[in-house]
């Protein structure tokens, strides 16, 4: 599992050029997003979560950077939380944020 805080921590070091290895790991998290999103429509059932974003990378890590701000701002000691949350729940949890079912 890959933690926010290891994610944040390779996401400093790749600097403008973005590690291939979390892009590949972030395509796959968003292509099983989006299969899991349809099986669960075509079978009736609640979904993830709504809309149709774009499931790519970009989006995967806006997402990541923007709870990575979030938490810097409340000011206490977020390395924790950070190294206790994989992105995989931390993208979830923001995709039903934004992408909330009515």
């Amino acid at each position: 599992m890959l933690s926010l805080r290891r994610f944040e921590l390779l996401d400093q070091l790749s600097g403008t050029s973005e590690s291939s290895e979390i892009n590949a790991y972030l395509a796959a998290v968003a292509d099983t997003l989006d299969v899991t999103n349809t099986v669960l429509a075509s079978a009736g059932k609640l979904k993830l979560f709504c809309g149709n974003p774009p499931l790519d990378v970009p989006l995967m890590r806006g997402l990541l950077r923007e709870r990575i701000a979030f938490l810097a701002k409340l000011g206490q000691d977020t390395e924790a939380i950070k190294a206790r949350s994989g992105i995989v729940i931390v993208i979830l949890q923001a995709l039903r944020e934004k992408y909330a079912c009515r």
